[in-house]
């Protein structure tokens, strides 16, 4: 099973859509874990690093490793910063 996150701004305003999806790897129907509105890109990051922390700790470890190795990595949360803020995606 793949999970991933993904803050997208939304056109004309300075918000962001955050959610949380689960794909399987055979190609099954999509899994909604969750989704918010955050009016940053940096509480957008806080929230999907918040809600990929709970949904790890739901998992298998063999699972839940590439959520918990995104976690700890914190430059791979500037660099999403960074795309989000630029409008880059």
């Amino acid at each position: 099973m793949l999970i991933t996150t993904k803050a997208l701004p939304l056109q004309l305003a300075t918000e962001f859509w955050c959610e949380a999806i689960a794909y399987t790897s055979n190609g099954l129907p999509t899994h909604w874990l969750g989704s918010a509105l955050s009016s940053t890109a940096r509480i957008a990051i806080r929230w999907l690093r918040w809600r990929a922390g709970h949904i790890s700790d739901q998992l298998d470890p063999p699972a839940a490793y590439p959520v918990r190795c995104w976690l700890a990595d914190q430059a791979e949360h500037e660099r999403a910063l960074e795309v989000l803020v630029s409008g880059d995606l």
